[in-house]
């Protein structure tokens, strides 16, 4: 896997990880769908050897929906994801989780309800957005804002425009899974680039597209890792994990 290098902020290296859709089988490859089905699974220990790596520099962890393919994932799976991050957990590097669609909070068993009590770092699970942390790293405060997509809690009729920002000094950056300035059908979260802007953010970190995209909104920067593996030839993937 390549990464992309600081593109983002100089006082922070980050990596944004979104739509890992681990537990996603594929169908229809000729007897490899055992082989395509363990290198999704490994994707997430990839992205932890890649953080853990000796003078990475890598100082915190977003991941912004779809880490799993289903709300209620394989309990195997469940647990050796668990187990990766416990590593970042173990090597004092903060972690922030937001749920998206296709593992969305909003179900009883979905896995981020039962097994909130041991998920490593932040998992959000508000459903309207709010500052869910603040990590102040080198001195600099970082301002984190967020929500889970909770079907009959979360407004949706029409996309977002209001986001909190705190008076505090430091970077402001927004988390979210969802549609950037176009509407994706329901149980999609629409999102306004202008109001993301005018809450005045500085970096917005996307998940849902599966294509790498940027979108600047006045001092605002957006962006889509996209996914690093596909599901089709439709839908390759970028092959790359994204560090800001």
């Amino acid at each position: 896997m390549e990464q992309t290098e600081g593109i983002l902020m100089s006082r922070l290296r980050c990596l944004h990880l979104a739509d890992l859709h681990l537990g996603w089988r594929p169908r229809e490859l000729s007897g490899r769908e055992e082989e395509r089905r363990r290198e999704r699974d490994g994707l997430l220990k990839k992205a932890v050897d890649l953080v853990l790596t000796p003078n990475s520099g890598i100082q915190m962890v977003l991941m912004v929906g779809d880490l799993f393919e289903t709300h209620r994932p394989e309990i195997g799976l469940v647990d050796s994801v668990l187990q990766e991050l416990r590593r970042l957990e173990k090597a004092n590097i903060p972690l922030i989780t937001v749920p998206g669609n296709h593992d969305e909070v909003t179900y009883n068993d979905s896995v981020y309800r039962q097994r909130r009590a041991e998920w490593p770092g932040v998992l959000v699970t508000n459903p309207m957005p709010e500052k869910v942390k603040t990590i102040t790293l080198g001195g600099t405060a970082y301002h984190f804002y967020s929500l889970a997509y909770t079907g009959g809690l979360t407004r949706v009729t029409e996309p977002l425009r209001e986001f909190p920002r705190v008076s505090e000094a430091g970077v402001h950056m927004g988390v979210f899974h969802g549609s950037l300035d176009w509407e994706a059908g329901e149980r999609s979260l629409p999102l306004s680039s202008q109001g993301l802007a005018q809450a005045g953010y500085d970096y917005v970190a996307l998940g849902h597209i599966h294509q790498y995209r940027e979108k600047v909104v006045g001092q605002t920067l957006m962006l889509y890792p996209g996914a690093v593996e596909g599901k089709s030839f439709s839908d390759p993937g970028e092959g790359f994990f994204t560090v800001a």
